[in-house]
Protein backbone atom coordinates (compact mmCIF):
# COMPACT_ATOMS: atom_id res chain seq x y z
CA UNK A 1 0.00 0.00 0.00
CA UNK A 2 1.69 3.19 -0.99
CA UNK A 3 0.89 6.63 1.41
CA UNK A 4 -1.88 8.04 -0.98
CA UNK A 5 -4.28 5.09 -0.17
CA UNK A 6 -4.10 5.44 3.67
CA UNK A 7 -7.03 7.56 4.82
CA UNK A 8 -6.12 8.65 8.46
CA UNK A 9 -8.95 9.16 10.22
CA UNK A 10 -10.79 5.72 9.11
CA UNK A 11 -7.34 3.78 10.91
CA UNK A 12 -7.84 6.30 14.27
CA UNK A 13 -11.32 5.33 13.88
CA UNK A 14 -10.79 1.76 13.36
CA UNK A 15 -7.97 1.95 16.32
CA UNK A 16 -10.20 3.88 19.04
CA UNK A 17 -12.94 1.45 18.10
CA UNK A 18 -10.63 -1.43 18.90
CA UNK A 19 -9.41 0.04 22.04
CA UNK A 20 -12.72 1.36 23.43
CA UNK A 21 -14.60 -1.82 22.18
CA UNK A 22 -11.86 -4.20 24.01
CA UNK A 23 -11.89 -1.84 26.82
CA UNK A 24 -16.01 -2.17 27.32
CA UNK A 25 -15.69 -5.78 27.27
CA UNK A 26 -12.89 -6.25 29.66
CA UNK A 27 -15.05 -4.14 31.99
CA UNK A 28 -18.55 -5.52 31.36
CA UNK A 29 -17.05 -9.16 31.77
CA UNK A 30 -15.72 -8.22 35.08
CA UNK A 31 -18.95 -6.43 36.34
CA UNK A 32 -20.79 -9.45 35.42
CA UNK A 33 -18.28 -11.45 37.28
CA UNK A 34 -18.12 -9.69 40.36
CA UNK A 35 -18.38 -5.55 41.05
CA UNK A 36 -15.95 -6.53 43.28
CA UNK A 37 -13.33 -7.59 40.29
CA UNK A 38 -13.29 -4.40 39.10
CA UNK A 39 -11.93 -2.72 42.73
CA UNK A 40 -8.47 -4.62 42.62
CA UNK A 41 -5.43 -3.98 41.83
CA UNK A 42 -4.47 -6.72 39.16
CA UNK A 43 -7.73 -4.94 37.35
CA UNK A 44 -6.39 -1.62 36.91
CA UNK A 45 -3.33 -3.63 35.78
CA UNK A 46 -4.84 -5.92 33.27
CA UNK A 47 -7.02 -2.60 31.44
CA UNK A 48 -3.32 -0.53 31.35
CA UNK A 49 -1.22 -3.30 30.08
CA UNK A 50 -3.61 -4.58 27.55
CA UNK A 51 -4.64 -0.81 26.43
CA UNK A 52 -0.87 0.15 25.84
CA UNK A 53 0.03 -2.95 23.97
CA UNK A 54 -2.82 -2.61 21.74
CA UNK A 55 -1.94 0.78 21.24
CA UNK A 56 2.05 -0.45 20.77
CA UNK A 57 0.36 -2.93 18.56
CA UNK A 58 -1.81 -0.88 16.00
CA UNK A 59 0.88 2.29 15.80
CA UNK A 60 3.18 -0.74 14.75
CA UNK A 61 0.39 -1.86 12.09
CA UNK A 62 -0.19 1.86 11.26
CA UNK A 63 3.25 2.67 10.64
CA UNK A 64 4.25 -0.71 8.60
CA UNK A 65 1.24 0.27 6.31
CA UNK A 66 2.64 3.65 5.39
CA UNK A 67 5.89 2.48 4.30
CA UNK A 68 7.82 1.68 7.66
CA UNK A 69 8.30 5.99 8.19
CA UNK A 70 6.06 8.01 10.77
CA UNK A 71 6.89 11.79 10.35
CA UNK A 72 6.95 13.56 13.77
CA UNK A 73 3.62 15.54 13.00
CA UNK A 74 1.54 12.18 12.37
CA UNK A 75 3.02 11.25 15.59
CA UNK A 76 1.75 14.01 17.46
CA UNK A 77 -1.92 13.68 15.49
CA UNK A 78 -1.46 9.40 16.51
CA UNK A 79 -0.20 10.26 20.24
CA UNK A 80 -2.63 13.35 20.88
CA UNK A 81 -5.54 10.64 20.14
CA UNK A 82 -4.33 8.60 23.03
CA UNK A 83 -3.90 11.19 25.42
CA UNK A 84 -7.48 12.16 25.09
CA UNK A 85 -8.72 8.79 25.13
CA UNK A 86 -6.91 7.97 28.13
CA UNK A 87 -8.32 11.20 29.00
CA UNK A 88 -11.98 10.43 28.93
CA UNK A 89 -11.80 6.55 29.38
CA UNK A 90 -11.20 7.96 33.01
CA UNK A 91 -14.77 9.17 33.26
CA UNK A 92 -15.89 5.96 31.89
Amino acid sequence: MTKENINYQEEVLKAGLLIGLTSVFITLVAYMISVETMTEWWFSLLTLVMTIGLTIYLGISYRSSIGGYISFSQFKKKYGTFTRKNKSSVFF
